[in-house]
């Protein structure tokens, strides 16, 4: 697969993968997310352009089974695992970690339920949270100049399920 176009997205999914390795290192008891674990895959996720192409040119270069389209269902998730699991998009690689979030002005913290029970979720500090506005600028900035570069329209997202549609072929 050549990574050449999609060169700053890597570097951002670098970023969060360390972040939750780092994570993992420091809280791992806390964490029950794991291999098998696909309760989050159980939704048709919209992506922007720079994470719908890079996923489909990563299925293009795997060897994959016959995608199974059950209602409501990630179209890359099988027998509970992830097709492309080391490509998967940002949400997927941030679901079930620490997240701040800020909404209307007021910031709080969400996670999986099954991660940081037992109040640990409101101890954790800052280096142990994931802050979700400033992945998605950096996620959005990235989308933006990877569209423009291929006159695609950084706007529009591009539901999941499309994958495998042979007329979805990076332009």
């Amino acid at each position: 697969m050549d990574e050449k176009p999609f060169s700053q997205y890597l570097s951002l999914l670098s970023r969060i993968d360390d972040f939750c390795m780092r994570l993992r290192h420091m809280h791992g008891r806390h964490i029950s997310c794991s291999p098998g674990c696909s309760a989050c895959c159980n939704q048709i996720l919209n992506l922007l352009p720079v994470e719908f192409y890079y996923l489909q040119t990563a299925a293009g270069a795997a060897t994959l089974p016959e995608p199974v389209h059950a209602q409501g269902v990630c179209p890359l998730l099988h027998k509970g695992t992830c097709l492309l699991y080391e490509h998967r998009p940002v949400i997927c690689r941030t679901h079930g970690m620490p997240l701040l979030v800020e909404e209307n002005g007021l910031q709080r913290i969400d996670c999986c339920p099954e991660n940081f029970r037992e109040g640990v979720l409101t101890a954790l500090s800052g280096d142990s949270l994931l802050h979700l506005e400033r992945v998605n600028l950096l996620l959005v900035s990235i989308n933006h100049v990877f569209a423009a570069a291929r006159n695609i329209d950084a706007g529009q997202r591009i539901s999941i399920a499309q994958i495998f549609s042979p007329e979805k072929k990076l332009p």
